[in-house]
């Protein structure tokens, strides 16, 4: 059940967009559960767990300018 609207959810995919200073990590196609009527995406620990395992890897492949990075989720999943 949604938090916010307390709508139903279903099994989705979603875009997840990361903002750190001059970047912005956008990590395509990640599973998540979607509400039915607002839309908001909810995540599980292990995706959470994913996310952030991908978000510490590139982290020192990522230039000082200003920059957009696009990685595929199914790709960088083990």
């Amino acid at each position: 059940m949604c938090v916010f609207c307390k709508g139903n959810l279903k099994p989705s995919m979603t875009d997840y967009i990361e903002k750190s200073d001059n970047n912005i990590i956008l990590i395509r196609e990640v599973p998540c559960e979607e509400c039915e009527q607002c839309g908001e995406p909810f995540f599980d620990n292990n995706i959470v767990k994913e996310i952030e395992r991908i978000l510490n890897q590139i982290q020192y492949n990522i230039s000082s300018e200003i920059s957009l990075t696009v990685i595929n989720y199914d790709k960088n999943v083990a």
